[in-house]
């Protein structure tokens, strides 16, 4: 578990630039923007992550505002190469449409499916499994 402090300077620009722009739409429970970053400074990456939206990649632990996201939230990685170091890319393709990605005979089938055919799939099984960029 990485404090704050931890992180390097430019994780923790992006966490307090996305901290400011949550700010200016919604205070909250914070008396000033400057109390709402002091908290943060002296805060948990883990109790960050739903304030600022940000995400923490399962594989090499930057810290991610886009990616991967596995399971409603079960596993997230930043990039391609993160993702691959877990799952093949027809694996993936298989989570991404909601089918067994054990099952050999279901990876096979995930591969051999047009763009069209594993999008109809992903929302048909609500897979939850997608590439996004977490917006403020």
């Amino acid at each position: 578990m990485k404090y704050f402090a931890q992180l390097t300077s430019v994780e923790q620009l992006m966490i307090l630039e996305r901290l400011v722009t949550i700010l200016k739409k919604n205070i909250g429970d914070n008396g000033s923007v400057h109390e709402a970053v002091e908290h943060a400074i002296n805060s948990k990456v883990d109790d960050l992550e739903d304030i600022v939206e940000i995400r923490v990649c399962d594989e090499c632990g930057k810290l991610m505002v886009e990616g991967y996201c596995i399971a409603g939230g079960e596993e997230y990685f930043c990039s391609d190469e993160c993702l691959h170091k877990n799952y093949t890319p027809d694996e993936w393709l298989a989570i991404y449409a909601g089918l067994d990605n054990t099952d050999p005979a279901e990876v096979e089938r995930a591969s051999k499916l047009s763009q069209t055919e594993l999008d109809e799939l992903n929302e048909e099984n609500d897979s939850q499994s997608y590439h996004t960029a977490w917006e403020v």
